[in-house]
């Protein structure tokens, strides 16, 4: 390894801990090189093993049975391109048989976007020029991604239930996030404005929604 690339590579090691607040000592190995295309930076990361408890039966008798690597899009490392391969340890826990992976602190679990990542497409989102494409493009991903990303981590508020609602059920494109084909949509008849969606049109579903709020707001209704 020549000097530059152990430069590039102790630089990248102190911007990885410094992202996640990943102690030092826990980074046990980490590996920097060009992907097959040439344009992107791939880190392969190792961790240091720890002790975790089994979050099934929380008995501390586990070991590591293999590794499983993940592939995480970081696009913000050294303001270029780059992916994170990430060895994550496969534990077995000795008491009640069952496996996880060790505690993950680069990505949400099952998600393929650094945390990093999210939180600066959730921050990019909020100006008002912005468009699912065009923070796609500037991260590498794809705009459904983004949207994905928005839908997951955007708290909105919930509007105050009008004076008059007009209700409807329209045909939901298929989804596996969707609990039904319909979804219920909600207006407000003065304003001719939508303030409501519903991922169902079923009854059980109005009947949560309606039940959680305040009586004395659904009795203006």
């Amino acid at each position: 390894m020549t000097k530059q690339e152990t430069n590039n590579q102790t630089a990248a090691s102190t911007i990885i801990c410094s992202t996640w607040n990943l102690p030092v000592e826990r980074l046990q190995r980490l590996d920097v090189h060009l992907s097959a295309s040439g344009n992107d930076d791939v880190y392969v990361i190792t961790l240091t093993p720890d002790k975790p408890i089994c979050k099934y039966c929380c008995s501390g008798n586990v070991q590591i049975i293999g590794y499983t690597t993940r592939k995480i899009a970081h696009t913000v490392m050294l303001g270029r391109q780059s992916v994170i391969k990430y060895r994550a340890k496969r534990y077995m826990c000795s008491k009640c048989g069952k496996t996880f992976l060790e505690h993950n602190y680069f990505s949400h679990d099952r998600q393929c976007v650094s945390v990093a990542v999210i939180d600066r497409i959730m921050s990019d989102l909020k100006l008002p020029n912005e468009t699912f494409t065009s923070i796609a493009n500037r991260y590498g991903l794809s705009p459904t991604t983004v949207q994905d990303i928005f839908d997951r981590h955007c708290c909105i508020g919930r509007i105050e239930l009008p004076e008059y609602i007009l209700i409807v059920e329209n045909y939901a494109f298929h989804s596996k996030r969707l609990k039904s084909k319909y979804i219920c949509v909600m207006m407000d008849f003065k304003k001719r404005s939508v303030f409501e969606v519903l991922e169902s049109r079923r009854r059980t579903t109005l009947s949560d929604y309606f039940f959680r709020i305040p009586l004395n707001e659904r009795k203006k209704v």
